[in-house]
């Protein structure tokens, strides 16, 4: 057996926390020495069991935190229940947790979860414990609602004492009387309203005593970095950073309800910064709603209609429209009732006086966000396309907007656009704002304003040019079109649509009421725009014409979802748990999530994420790694232990030196390295991990789908499954919407075969890499020397070759032959002018079927052969585009495509009207793996327009698009038909030196050429005196970096994810060197030195053989084929035997 030793990781005590017993739900043996486990499924109830044990034992420490927040949420649990009838949804329970935390945050959730219900009865829990509360909402009607609420909730006439219900202009205008009533916690309704200006955010910091002078060096740090950049710290930036960090800030606890703008100006943002969490609410839609439209007018539609119905005017028509409408439905003998303001409108829909609302389809407005009457309101009417009108002045105004209009026209430099899309959001608006008023700014972004002034011209010339033989066109998101002899752009407002016509579809306790939404469409392209503008967010609609529907159906249907038969909804809370904050942040924001907040200091992004009927509310947050790594301290041997058939392996958090960089693993504070005592440790990430946990019903490890992420998965495991019992093990393979939908509906367990081979493999680089680094460092005398199983074969191989080269010097003369070279080797005799004899012996034709898709080897050398890149910086830029979802998993050797990656390539070859050559393959079989392929059918050229146009790949580079490039267009050919090709071969002599015989590619065409075309030879025939300029070389050339990884590849001793670090390492150490202009690997005199040293005492541990046998032996592991424990002694014997320096002290290693 192998138990994995966590030193510091119990939730209790912080001692050490064995996997045989984290695996099973149980603390450590000091904290439960008798405890068996409770087998529960419930994670309060395993907090539970863990506490009634730790105190009947009196071992109760850390606990004791844990459980006093628990015993509170059951206590208000039951409130919930007393004061509303009805148990808490888990969604609730989690937000109630968090509250009685303490924690500031955001409710994210579906809309109709009970957000408003929660924070009400949290208030009834607060003020009967005599806390003061400050609830801010939009509206008046929204006010009196909430008081009205409260006050039957806790059963008084008159509003509570301790409790203050304020609109925002109230709070705007009444700061410091409100900051004089010092509220504990200040709830907000809607925080776009309160934070859409400086004083209005103002008033917020006073009402929540937020210390005015940290605000103020909040807000002085915000704007350096708008200035400088986030990679430049002056000393002024970290003066006020350390400022910031030096004092636990005390504050009102904040509880926002509802928000979806990202806070933008300076001020908002400082206060993000001092809150550390996103007032902004992740997003999701949470519809059961029949999507329809028509042309007929509105008398017409709601003929047709069962139950009360909501009419929704779309802002250009004015008021003046909606008391219109109003008149000549009432003309019609229906009873109707403005949504504007006030309240009584709602009084009289619920009780049935009044049938049909009419109000502004705004965002902001009591008609779009005011309304919940699940019982009465059946429909959603949309009087016109909702959308905002801008004249494309004021359009343009906004830099980004300019870049998509040239881009689309192809009109706009890269370098010019990266100018504005690296600006924050407070330097765009600044921009924005200067345009639209004719104002200068001053220095850089006066600049920056200049020019996008001059390009908002030029994109107003190429829009009109373009309408002049068309009546609108559409761009990025919106549509312009002249009207009246000015051009406007018209933009569908996707929210409005969204909480609008979510008004007719309400989750109640027996489920969510079926709703129908009806658009009186009055410009067709714009409500189509609107249609794939919300497919894009990730809403379900497929709008059908109101006249196609069987309305009687669809009416029944609505009447039995009210009548307790609504579809039911399984919302639950979720942890993901990811390996790299760009994963994490990809993910939210496939989602519409938000982020990021600070937990325990500690980066995380939440999303709400809809699987299959499930609604996952999620916080996502990235292990950036190994958390844990074998101990360097004395404990066994390189922290290893084996007794028998027992092995015990001591991990310690990784901590890395923030002075010299270096990472290592030990109890101990202080670098080894440098001594500095300026280290972080990855404990501060495994403890929110654990926080997370107790807060959420199910945890799901997301890390990559290899063995190091198998490893990974599995210490998190270890960490939480003593405070969660619901723990999963989910794989992606590509970072997009459906994969992660994918993965998280085939959930699974920890993988233990694929965790053993991780070990033993890390066993085996531990235990051999640091007596092959000890050796190197007595003989050669400093610490950066290194070696391990697998860099140590390579080091041969490069010696030998380097030996060989030096070994065959001489003249080197490059032979030219139309556009076929070649060199050939003078010896010591330097030849300026070479006869030549070229004789064509065969011609032939055939067909050459493409070559399939990148394996990670095959990249490697791809782009080192075709970019000149190096091994390291491929595996880097192959390890963005995978976390921002533009590719499969990179570390692969697998040639497989899935049918998705099949149609992927289908949807671009019809695209470009190459259908005809469509020829889909699998390639090789399926398994863990796809191969490298593209995750949507977009090429290089539509992947630099995305990053002109979407600032979330603005921070592609050249070289990112390139290896797209190499990567897209290898996959697209692999599903094509063959190329026609002609192959001859030739005799070429050079007199006096050498004859070869060469078949080279002289014709190719059809097929996967068109996309993916070889390079063909044309070589003159005949006798030739070619003039060369030899140069001392070797009749031995020196390996490149795609020679040195196909060699790994056929000798056995790489993986995907080893090729890139194995050369790396060699070159890191000083080993070897890249020739600048070639790109071929030399071996320095220090390599030189370090092979003699391994050569001469430890041969048999840089024999290639060894390290190829013992990758199978750790295959079969992975497979449950070979024992672990067997593979660690043996290695352990190995070392021991070997003349070696090990530990100088007593301990019984085996």
């Amino acid at each position: 057996m192998i138990d994995l030793i966590y030193n510091v990781a119990c939730p209790n005590c912080g001692g050490p926390l064995a996997s045989s017993r984290a695996s099973k739900g149980l603390l450590c043996s000091s904290c439960e020495p008798e405890f068996g486990g409770a087998k529960v499924d419930d994670r309060f109830d395993l907090i539970q069991s863990h506490y009634s044990q730790l105190l009947s034992s009196g071992r109760l420490l850390g606990f004791w935190e844990i459980q006093v927040n628990v015993s509170e949420l059951k206590e208000l649990v039951e409130l919930f229940k007393s004061l509303t009838g009805f148990e808490p949804r888990s969604i609730q329970k989690y937000w109630l947790y968090r509250m009685v935390e303490g924690e500031s945050f955001t409710l994210s959730a579906p809309t109709g979860m009970g957000k408003t219900t929660t924070l009400i009865v949290y208030s009834a829990y607060q003020l009967l414990k005599a806390q003061r509360i400050l609830y801010v909402v939009p509206s008046s009607s929204l006010r009196d609602q909430v008081v009205s609420k409260l006050k039957a909730y806790l059963k008084v006439e008159e509003e509570p004492k301790g409790f203050r219900a304020v609109t925002v202009n109230y709070l705007t205008r009444n700061a410091d009387e409100l900051r004089n009533f010092a509220p504990n916690i200040v709830v907000v309704d809607d925080a776009d309203a309160l934070l859409k200006s400086g004083k209005s955010t103002d008033s917020l910091v006073k009402v929540l005593g937020v210390d005015e002078e940290m605000y103020k060096a909040a807000i002085e740090l915000i704007r350096l970095r708008a200035i400088l950049g986030k990679s430049q710290e002056t000393e002024r930036v970290k003066e006020l950073v350390n400022k910031l960090n030096s004092r636990d800030l005390t504050y009102a606890q904040l509880l926002v309800a509802s928000a979806t703008l990202k806070p933008k100006g300076v001020k908002q943002r400082a206060l993000r910064l001092l809150l550390k969490f996103d007032p902004t609410n992740a997003q999701v839609y949470m519809r059961n709603i029949i999507d329809a439209y028509t042309g007929t007018d509105l008398v017409n539609t709601l003929s047709e209609l069962e139950g009360g119905t909501l009419v929704l005017v779309s802002r250009d028509y004015g008021q003046k429209t909606i008391k219109a409408l109003r008149d000549e439905l009432e003309n019609r003998g229906y009873r109707v009732a403005l949504a504007v303001s006030g309240r009584k409108f709602l009084e009289k829909f619920s009780e049935g006086k009044v049938d049909v609302l009419i109000g502004s389809a705004s965002y902001y407005g009591v008609a779009v966000r005011g309304i919940d009457e699940p019982k009465r309101l059946y429909n959603v009417i949309f009087y016109g396309v909702p959308k905002s009108r801008l004249r494309l002045q004021d359009y343009l105004s906004n830099p980004l907007n300019t870049i998509r209009v040239l881009s689309s026209g192809g009109q706009i430099d890269p370098g010019v656009a990266d100018n504005f899309l690296r600006l924050s959001q407070g330097e765009i608006t600044a921009i924005r704002l200067a345009l639209i008023k004719g104002d200068k700014l001053t220095g850089r972004l006066e600049e920056l304003r200049a020019k996008a002034e001059v390009l908002r011209e030029r994109a107003i010339e190429l829009v009109r040019n373009a309408l002049n033989t068309k009546e609108s066109l559409e761009i990025s998101n919106a549509l312009v079109a002249k009207e009246k002899g000015d051009i406007f752009v018209y933009i569908p407002d996707v929210v409005t649509y969204i909480q609008g016509s979510g008004r007719s579809s309400r989750l109640t306790p027996h489920g969510l009421t079926l709703g129908l939404t009806v658009t009186l469409v009055d410009n067709e392209p714009l409500y189509w725009l609107l249609v794939k503008k919300l497919r894009r967010m990730g809403v379900e609609v497929d709008p059908r014409r109101l006249e196609d529907l069987n309305l009687d159906d669809i009416k029944a249907s609505q009447r039995e979802s009210r009548e307790g038969k609504g579809r039911e909804v399984d919302v639950k809370t979720a942890l993901i748990v990811v390996e790299s904050p760009t994963k994490a942040k990809t993910i939210a924001r496939l989602f519409n999530g938000s982020g990021p907040r600070q937990v325990n200091g500690v980066y995380v992004y939440d999303a709400i994420i809809p699987v299959g009927d499930k609604i996952l509310v999620s916080t996502l947050i990235a292990t950036r790694g190994h958390l844990f790594d074998l101990t360097v301290d004395s404990k066994g041997l390189y922290g290893i232990e084996v007794s028998g058939n027992e092995v015990k392996l001591h991990y310690e958090w990784i901590k890395r030196c923030k002075d010299c960089g270096r990472a290592f693993s030990s109890a101990k504070n202080s670098c080894p390295y440098c001594g500095s005592e300026n280290v972080m440790s990855s404990s501060a990430i495994g403890k929110a991990v654990q926080r997370l946990a107790v807060q959420v019903d199910e945890v799901y490890i997301a890390t990559d789908p290899d063995t190091e992420g198998e490893k990974i998965a599995f210490d998190v495991f270890n960490l939480v499954r003593p405070l969660n019992p619901q723990v999963f093990r989910v794989e992606y393979h590509e970072v997009t919407r459906n994969g992660i939908l994918h993965a998280l509906s085939r959930r699974r367990e920890i993988d233990v075969n694929l965790v053993n081979a991780q070990l033993v493999r890390r066993v085996e680089d531990r235990l051999i890499g640091f007596e092959l680094s000890r050796a190197l460092k007595d003989a050669l005398g400093d610490v950066n020397n290194g070696s391990g199983r697998v860099q140590g074969p390579v080091l041969k191989w490069l010696v030998a070759r380097y030996k060989e080269y030096l070994d065959k010097r001489g003249y080197i003369a490059s032979v030219v032959l139309g556009n076929y070279r070649f060199t050939v080797f003078l010896g010591n005799e330097k030849r300026e002018k070479l006869r030549v004899k070229v004789r064509k012996l065969v011609e032939r034709t055939g067909e050459l079927n493409p070559l399939p898709p990148f394996t990670t080897d095959e990249l490697l050398q791809a782009a080192s052969t075709e970019l000149k890149l190096s091994p390291h910086v491929t595996m880097r830029l192959a390890q963005d585009l995978f976390e921002m979802g533009l590719i499969t998993y990179h570390r692969t050797d697998s040639t497989h495509v899935s049918a998705v990656g099949i149609s992927i390539a289908q949807d671009y070859l019809k695209s470009k009207g190459l259908e005809a050559d469509f020829v889909p393959r699998k390639w090789g079989e399926e398994g863990t793996h796809e191969a490298i392929r593209p995750t949507s059918p977009i090429d290089a050229e539509g992947l630099s327009e995305l990053r002109l146009t979407n600032r979330f790949y603005a921070a592609l580079t050249g070289l990112h698009i390139r290896l797209y490039d190499l990567i897209f267009r290898r996959f697209v050919a692999s599903q094509m038909g063959s190329a026609t090709v002609r192959l001859s071969k030739f005799e070429v002599e050079v007199e006096g030196v050498e004859r070869r015989e060469v078949e080279l590619l002289t014709a190719i065409e059809g097929g996967f050429s068109k996309l993916y075309s070889l390079r063909t030879y044309s070589v003159p025939e005949g006798e030739f005196e070619v003039k060369v300029k030899p140069y001392k070389a070797s009749a031995v050339h020196l390996p490149d970096y795609a020679e040195i990884i196909r060699k790994m590849k056929e000798n056995n001793i790489g993986r995907p994810s080893t090729y890139a670090k194995t050369v790396q390492s060699i070159i890191r150490h000083g080993y070897a060197v890249e020739s600048r202009r070639s790109k071929k690997l030399v071996v320095t005199k220090r390599g030189m030195n370090a092979f003699t040293v391994l050569s001469t005492k430890f041969s048999e541990f840089i024999d290639e053989k060894r390290t190829a046998d013992l990758l199978s032996k750790i295959d079969m592991i992975a497979r449950g084929e070979a024992s672990p424990e067997e593979a660690i002694a043996g290695t352990i014997t190995e070392v021991l035997s070997a003349p070696s320096v090990l530990p100088s002290d007593s301990y019984n290693y085996v």
